[in-house]
């Protein structure tokens, strides 16, 4: 287990409700295990504390019960927060239990670019768009593969006080570092709706 020279914790978002989907996405076998415990295995490889977020326990993980109103990854992320800032840790470092092809060389470029972004809240993978829909983003943003400074805490809950979920836009781009992926290493992100 790594030491935790990074100051983050591990955070897997995992208490959706898998609507589309129709069961439980975190407990989809793939390759022998569940997602979940993959998301696990290779979160643990990058740092040495790691929790779930959900709306219940799942034996194997240390999990954060998520209690009261649902309001999707968003919740997830700021529990997270509080508990890294409860442990005296800077961040978290956030991946979603859905997304199987996740690769422990993704996470570090992750933690080697915060390591060079000493002003930035929110550090996430990002992708251009071409041929944008008018009204529509044309930068793709992968919010739950990312790393959350404490910082983000009051933006984060501002917005869910306002009862706006969508995390492209709950930080400023000001506070924003964003590493540009191309087309062919979107594999890492593909989740199990896609």
């Amino acid at each position: 287990m790594p030491a935790n020279t990074h100051g983050l914790l591990g955070c897997i978002l995992a208490g959706g409700l898998s609507s589309r989907m129709g069961q439980d996405k975190a407990l989809l076998w793939h390759n022998g295990t569940t997602l979940l415990e993959r998301i696990y295995a290779v979160v643990c490889e990058i740092v040495p504390s790691v929790v779930v977020t959900r709306d219940r326990l799942y034996e194997g993980c240390p999990c954060l019960v998520e209690q009261g109103e649902r309001t999707g990854p968003i919740g997830g992320i700021v529990r997270g927060l509080e508990e890294a800032d409860r442990r005296n840790l800077r961040g978290i470092l956030v991946v979603a239990c859905d997304m199987p092809f996740i690769q422990t060389n993704t996470l570090q470029t992750l933690l080697d670019a915060e390591q060079d972004a000493p002003g930035a809240l929110e550090i996430l993978f990002c992708r251009r768009m071409v041929g944008g829909q008018q009204g529509k983003h044309d930068v793709f943003e992968q919010n739950l593969a990312a790393i959350y400074r404490l910082q983000c805490l009051p933006f984060l809950k501002d917005a869910i006080k306002q009862k706006k979920y969508s995390l492209r836009k709950c930080i400023p781009d000001e506070y924003k570092k964003r590493i540009w992926y191309t087309i062919e290493e979107e594999k890492n992100f593909l989740n199990v709706n896609t």
